[in-house]
């Protein structure tokens, strides 16, 4: 018996390798399907030890894992947690390092930083001295976490307002973001937090305000390559008004003031 497949012929042999190949594939599917279907849940937020995480976990040399909820916490406002790991054993209730209680942030979104010391750093969406965000730090002193949060930095809107993404550092421990909206035209902005010997600025630099016609309100993180140069995306504002793709150079240390639009989307191509 022979069997014509897209116009040439397959022998019986032919065949039946065929189906047990598929045989072989569809169990493979099948178990692995069946795997992914098994979840451990570590630990449910219960509003008093967090609520609503939105940002991603970080961990630690020694498996603990690091998140934030976007509210809960002891004053609803959000709150940063550990679930510690005991030699593979984790925790079935998170430990809440700092609780936000508006004056001091609220709301954090970004997943959360770490530095070669443990101390942890993120971004507030909201809160601080002029509630529209904040930049803070989180001591880590011989694996005790401070309970009170450092704000590095209140965002003013003149200055950026409202972070929602996370930060990054460079290898001096300079920070580095984006606010979704305020700055000179409103849409947002790209700031450094610098670093002197450990002394954080109060005040951030910002490297790029956003005016619509070279971007607007970027969400997500930036990146950054090997010689500085910073990435990143708005959600809309570009030649399409769909949204862009930028790069800020960095010439020896100093950043361009104005950002270079590699991309701007036009729906066609994509959106948003």
């Amino acid at each position: 018996m022979e069997i014509l497949k897209s116009g040439g012929r397959v022998s019986r042999t032919g065949c039946l390798i065929l189906i047990l190949v598929s045989a072989v594939a569809l169990s493979l599917i099948c178990t692995g399907a069946a795997s992914a279907q098994t979840l451990t849940t570590l630990s449910s937020f219960n509003g008093s030890n967090g609520a609503n995480p939105f940002a991603g976990l970080i961990a630690d040399a020694n498996g603990n894992l690091f998140g934030e909820t976007s509210k809960g916490g002891e004053y609803g406002y959000g709150a940063v947690f550990e679930i510690v790991n005991n030699s593979g054993v984790y925790a079935g209730t998170p430990t809440i390092l700092v609780s936000f209680n508006g004056s001091n942030g609220a709301r954090p979104y970004g997943r959360l930083i770490a530095d070669a010391n443990g101390n942890l750093f993120g971004t507030t969406l909201e809160g601080g001295e002029y509630n529209a965000g904040t930049v803070f730090e989180i001591v880590n002193n011989s694996g005790v976490y401070s309970g009170t949060p450092i704000t590095l930095v209140s965002f003013s809107g003149s200055n950026g307002q409202y972070p929602e993404a996370s930060l990054i550092a460079d290898a001096h421990g300079n920070l580095f973001g984006a606010t979704s909206f305020g700055g000179v035209g409103g849409a947002g902005t790209v700031f450094e937090i610098v670093n002197n010997s450990g002394v954080y600025a109060s005040t951030p630099t910002t490297l790029v305000s956003f005016n619509y016609s070279n971007g607007a309100h970027p969400y997500a993180s930036l990146i950054d390559d090997a010689n500085g140069n910073l990435f990143g995306t708005t959600f809309t504002g570009g030649e399409g008004g769909y949204g862009t793709v930028f790069e800020i150079v960095n010439n020896s240390g100093v950043y361009a003031s104005t950002p270079t639009t590699l991309v701007s989307f036009n729906s066609s191509n994509g959106a948003y």
